[in-house]
């Protein structure tokens, strides 16, 4: 999996989050630029060229990631906040048009 953050300070602070939460867990991961990469399951990078596989990227940026018609699985985090939510339904929507197979799942807590 390679999780795609652009953002500056979102790598550093995922993976501190992944080297600390659960506190009696850990989830194999590292960096794209690590020597570890090719045999690391989660890979933390905010440049997808070029990528270390193409099996699934999980997207945490507001915009559509470049390159991501070459992975088998996409997947965007949304949260209700509007800064992150609008500019979801703008990708949701770019995807729906361009006939890609589109699936939703709520992981809020809140669904009814």
């Amino acid at each position: 999996m390679i999780v795609y953050a652009p953002l500056e300070g979102d790598l550093e602070r995922l993976d501190r989050l992944l080297w600390m939460h659960p506190a009696t867990g850990f989830t194999p991961h590292c960096l794209a630029t690590s020597a570890l990469a090719a045999e690391t399951p989660v890979i933390l990078t905010a440049a997808l060229e070029p990528p270390a596989h193409d099996q699934c990227l999980v997207n945490l940026s507001n915009d559509i990631p470049p390159g991501f018609s070459s992975f088998e699985h996409l997947v965007e985090v949304v949260s209700t906040a509007d800064d992150v939510r609008i500019p979801g339904r703008e990708r949701f929507r770019f995807y729906r048009e361009r006939g890609y197979a589109l699936e939703t799942t709520d992981i809020s807590g809140d669904a009814a």
